[in-house]
């Protein structure tokens, strides 16, 4: 009898190998509940299977579920994190479990409509989402729009698919929102709730906004989530106090794990690769562990820490430690903490407070010549009846001696008799732009009231005196900042946290000016407890009228 010939793969054509794989992808898909099933549906999708940590950020919330736990997912930007979560693994959990309810929470309205109607027209009209769940359908009768998407499962009985529904209290099968909307109140999550970077600029900037979000978490969100439903955040850190640092610390109810861009890493380490030195990059001649080097390879992580934003509303000195490197540290300040920066709520700010100046001048003979000159820096404060100060505003810029001139003297018309004092440093080439401000008056001939910083203690630079006079007068709360958003306030910060390795210190220095000529403003806490104990001897007047 003859010998059956074996058929190698080689023998058999692409399609039908092609076809042959994505049925056994599909039947994974379909058969299992597992982190192996959303790889394989994952890859029925996109084409091709996730990542490394794609895959591995999937297990974890797996792990987390299993633990009655939500997961935080740390991930750098451009990973891969809200096609992996936000897109695909929501439209999974609704074909695995269509009668329960999920909901999409981003930054705004408008991202996650539009990342809830990706997912909408993947289950109303993409083929292979059909292949994988064929009985899960648009129950467009219910309602299939923006402003929710209802399903219906086929295979069961419509008597018992509404029993189902009316378990999950009736809400869309999928919704997405702002994570501020006011239209999460009442809503109730028996599936899966996605929380996709919800942080940023406008909200971190001070405590007041961060608590904002804070307490939307806790009087809010919290209350969204029934038993049993997969809570999932991922997300790019902003600041060591943000909502995502205090989850972390919360063990009893997240695992937390991260992502960056890449891991330091030793030579001969398993994965490590050398990155050749290169002197624009602290960060060159030295071993890493890249976690998806195919993608994000040392070329591409060089440019993006090259091309930095420049905008003071990008935090440029964080920009890539934060959210390339999932690296926060940076933002509690080496030298300066964080913490010393106490805000004042700018509602409570009053324009009739009084009004000092500090002035911290760069020559710009040529505003053309350098870009990495020191700029010209403008402080403003009021003073806080009661003592203290409040960091206000301020400006920045490269100007000329005359462009200058004329800004202060503008900002001096617009506080008027407000103006207490406009402290100058006259050392060096600030003398001659003090002996200029000297001879300015204003329409009615009346001088700046400048003050002057004519020296230092010995063997002290403004570096020392920040360090060693400024620093501890906000420590102690005699300084404080306002909480509104203000570009130079962005670039003071920078300053602060990245003290002493800061390229450009002009905007410390303009605050120490202002700080200098209020001195009078800030008592310290002794003077403060005598004064509020001197209460006037309420029969003081009574003993006068007898007189």
């Amino acid at each position: 009898m003859p010998k059956k010939k074996l058929v190698t793969t080689a023998e058999v054509p692409r399609e039908q190998l092609e076809a042959a794989y994505l049925k056994l992808l599909i039947t994974k898909a379909q058969m299992e509940d597992t982190p192996e099933s959303f790889s394989c549906y994952f890859n029925v999708m996109e084409g091709v299977p996730p990542h490394k940590e794609g895959k591995r950020w999937i297990r974890n919330a797996y792990k987390a579920h299993k633990e009655g736990k939500g997961l935080l997912q740390e991930c750098h930007r451009e990973s891969g994190k809200t096609t992996v979560f936000s897109k695909h693994f929501i439209a999974y959990r609704i074909g695995k479990e269509p009668h329960k309810t999920n909901m999409l929470l981003r930054l705004n309205d408008a991202k996650a409509k539009e990342t809830t109607l990706a997912i909408a027209n993947t289950i109303d009209n993409n083929p292979l989402w059909k292949m994988i769940f064929p009985n899960v359908r648009p129950d467009k009768e219910y309602g299939w729009s923006q402003n929710g998407y209802y399903v219906v499962d086929t295979d069961i009985d419509k008597d018992e698919w509404q029993i189902r529904r009316s378990r999950s209290a009736n809400y869309p099968t999928l919704v997405g929102y702002g994570y501020g909307s006011g239209a999460i109140t009442g809503s109730r999550i028996s599936g899966c709730a996605v929380v996709d970077d919800i942080h940023n600029i406008e909200n971190t900037t001070s405590s007041r906004e961060l608590d904002r979000v804070k307490r939307w978490y806790t009087e809010d969100f919290t209350y969204l989530l029934m038993r049993d439903c997969w809570e999932i955040w991922n997300f790019t850190p902003w600041q060591y106090n943000d909502l995502y640092s205090d989850l972390k610390a919360n063990t009893d109810r997240y695992i937390h794990s991260r992502t960056p861009v890449m891991k330091p890493a030793s030579q001969g380490e398993e994965g490590a690769s050398y990155w050749e030195p290169d002197p624009r990059i602290p960060y060159s001649g030295k071993w890493w562990k890249l976690y998806w080097p195919e993608v994000w390879d040392f070329k591409r992580i060089a440019q993006k820490y090259i091309s930095k934003p420049s905008s003071p509303d990008e935090e440029i000195m964080f920009a890539f430690e934060r959210q390339m490197l999932c690296d926060v540290e940076i933002t509690k300040g080496a030298n300066l903490k964080s913490e010393w920066l106490h805000t004042f709520p700018a509602d409570q700010i009053h324009e009739y407070w009084p009004v000092y100046f500090g002035v911290d001048y760069a020559s710009t003979q040529d505003k053309m010549r350098d870009k990495n000159r020191d700029y010209f820096a403008l402080a403003i404060f009021k003073a806080i009846p009661g003592g203290g100060l409040v960091l206000v505003d301020g400006y920045r810029a490269h100007l000329f001696k005359s462009e200058a001139l004329e800004l202060i003297m503008t900002k001096w018309g617009q506080y008027g008799e407000l103006l207490q004092k406009i402290g100058v440093e006259s050392i060096g080439i600030g003398k001659e732009f003090y002996n200029d401000l000297a001879l300015l008056t204003d329409v009615y001939g009346k001088v700046p009231p400048l003050f002057e910083v004519r020296s230092f203690p010995k063997r002290s630079g403004v570096d020392s005196m920040v360090e060693n006079w400024l620093a501890p007068r906000f420590k102690m709360s005699r300084i404080w900042v306002s909480d509104a958003p203000s570009p130079f306030i962005t670039h003071f910060k920078n300053e602060w946290l990245m003290f002493p390795n800061h390229e450009h210190n002009d905007c410390l220095a303009a605050v120490l000016m202002a700080s200098l000529s209020a001195e009078g403003m800030m008592p310290s806490v002794a003077e403060r407890v005598f004064k509020k104990k001197r209460s006037p001897n309420p029969y003081a007047k009574l003993a006068l009228v007898g007189r």
